[in-house]
């Protein structure tokens, strides 16, 4: 009996002890590999040229596409040969190393251990087979992705050509995290730059299929006194090389077409210079033309009298899409037959910007109202009230038959709601068919908690010509970013903010066509400049904030 109260209570306490200690697993394992030792060591002068290179990582790891994840330069072709063992990596070549020549070796984000933690940044070690090392830099960073883990920086030493549709590059790092790039232990030399997000890893850019962008200068390093370039950025986007198409074409009433196409398109510089149609009549006149709000493809043209029933060919294969590519011929033309119509819908109101019962907007605001067709232009007729009445100073203004846009013209009063009245018969389609009873109504923000913030654009380059466009842009989901422009170097100044944190932006239009342009890879075509603040600042209210100069270089 004694004995057996005696094991109980062992039992018991032996239980109680198991159920002491850390829980089984340990925290998830989130840290990535890192390089912790390489033969030869960082910046060794006169290696061996029989030398083979290995790196020891923190952990073993794992890459799919080994060849794909190592550059090295100059390039060795087939000669080199990659080992990779748990967390060791080793790099041999068939051929001696060349004499006297700085190596660069780079390893990618690729590597990643076996619970999938890649390389936060690529690695870059360099060494030389003679007495000296190259020293040269390039840093900058990449705009315009969501992930930027895995996109190549390639360097074209330009002395030997630079076509990244066909050659490899001389130099590759790839993105951290962040955007930021860096390359180190260049030679002497003038470089051009690509960013791209090489999908195949082949090394070579596939228009349609990769994002790319290029900077706005090649880089300069003459190994003295100009040894390191900083602050090329880029900004990214996937170019479209294929020709615009003319999918479909719409009749309405009044003469009125509309020419859908698959891709945005420039509008031409007069209508004699833009779409033909000829028929057994001949040549039908255009009498105006304009494209819809929205992306550019949608093209309406006004005609001269057609003759009813008549076969009409239209031709629209002397157009250009946004990059200046003509339609491709065997989608340029389609048959029209002109036919007597009867119009009984009235127009109706596709978008407003702000949207209607919008609150908190600014108090010099620009509002814009896109209609379902070709209206008549009855801008005298139409004003903007605050709720006793009293008519607010607005300047009208029709951009096209379809778009209204109303820009105040001085500031409205805070917390107010102000309507503008587009029933009663102000507007009508050609038809006379007047559009619905329609107001449309915004709610001003409070005065007291607006704020300011001003600065100045500086312009390193003297030379250049354009003007400056200037964006501030409140961080956060529902943050709004407003654009100024200014016609040169000089002061700027946003009045009228709500408090918060901003990211201030700017670029130069050096072409003079109201946007940015990317630039292209190939034939190469520089870039604008531009620049991105590196910190946000922080606004108060009824805190100006001043000094927020923006450098160009």
């Amino acid at each position: 009996m004694y004995r057996s109260l005696l094991l109980s209570v062992a039992l018991i306490v032996l239980a109680g002890c198991a159920k002491q200690g850390m829980p089984p697993g340990g925290p998830e394992d989130k840290i990535p590999p890192q390089i912790i030792e390489s033969t030869p060591l960082p910046e060794t002068l006169n290696v061996p040229l029989d030398s083979e290179v290995e790196f020891i990582f923190s952990e073993s790891i794992q890459a799919k596409n080994i060849e794909d994840a190592v550059f090295i330069t100059p390039f060795a072709g087939e000669s080199a040969r990659l080992r990779l063992r748990g967390s060791h990596l080793k790099v041999s070549f068939d051929a001696p190393l060349e004499a006297d020549r700085t190596y660069v070796i780079t390893l990618g984000t690729a590597f990643a251990d076996y619970r999938n933690n890649a390389m936060k940044a690529s690695y870059t070690l360099a060494f030389s087979t003679g007495g000296q090392l190259d020293q040269g830099g390039i840093t900058g960073r990449v705009y315009g992705l969501d992930k930027y883990t895995g996109v190549d920086i390639w360097a074209y030493a330009l002395d030997k050509g630079a076509d990244p549709l066909a050659q490899d590059p001389d130099y590759i790092v790839q993105c951290a995290e962040d955007g930021h790039y860096t390359f180190s232990h260049l030679a002497p030399g003038t470089y051009r730059l690509f960013c791209v997000q090489d999908r195949l890893g082949d090394r070579r850019y596939q228009p349609v299929e990769d994002m790319a962008g290029v900077t706005w200068r090649d880089a300069v390093l003459n190994g003295a006194e100009r040894n390191t370039e900083t602050g090329l950025h880029f900004r990214v986007t996937q170019e479209d090389t294929l020709a615009p198409s003319l999918v479909r074409l719409e009749s309405l009433p009044h003469h009125w077409l509309c020419l859908h196409f698959d891709k945005a398109m420039r509008l031409p510089e007069s209508p004699a210079s833009g779409v033909r149609i000829h028929g057994s009549q001949g040549v039908l006149g255009v009498a105006s033309q304009f494209f819809a709000s929205g992306p550019a493809n949608r093209l309406y043209i006004k005609t001269a009298v057609p003759s009813r029933d008549s076969l009409y060919t239209v031709d629209a294969s002397a157009l250009r899409d946004s990059l200046g590519l003509l339609v491709d011929t065997a989608y340029a033309k389609t048959r029209w037959t002109a036919t007597a119509w009867v119009d009984t819908l009235a127009a109706e109101l596709i978008r407003v910007t702000p949207r209607s019962r919008s609150r908190d907007i600014p108090l010099t605001p620009v509002l814009t109202v896109d209609f379902s067709e070709p209206v008549q232009q009855i801008s005298d007729s139409l004003s903007v009230t605050d709720t006793l009445g009293t008519v607010a100073d607005f300047q009208c203004h029709w951009v096209n038959p379809m778009r209204l846009v109303l820009k105040a013209s001085a500031r409205l009063k805070g917390q107010t709601v102000y309507r503008l009245n587009l029933g009663q018969g102000r507007i009508a389609d050609e038809s006379g068919l007047v559009l619905a009873d329609t107001v449309l109504q915004w709610t001003t923000l409070n005065a007291d908690t607006l704020t300011e913030l001003a600065g100045a654009v500086i312009d390193s380059d003297t030379l250049a010509e354009g003007p400056f466009y200037i964006t501030a842009r409140q961080t956060g989901r529902n943050g709004r970013a407003i654009t100024q422009k200014i016609l040169g170097p000089g002061p700027y100044r946003f009045k009228d903010l709500l408090p918060g944190l901003y990211l201030l932006s700017c670029y130069r239009d050096e072409d003079g066509n109201g946007r940015y342009s990317m630039g292209h890879m190939q034939p190469y075509l520089a870039a604008e400049r531009f620049m991105v603040s590196p910190d946000t600042v922080k606004l108060r209210a009824r805190w100006p904030n001043e000094g927020n100069d923006l450098f160009l270089k």
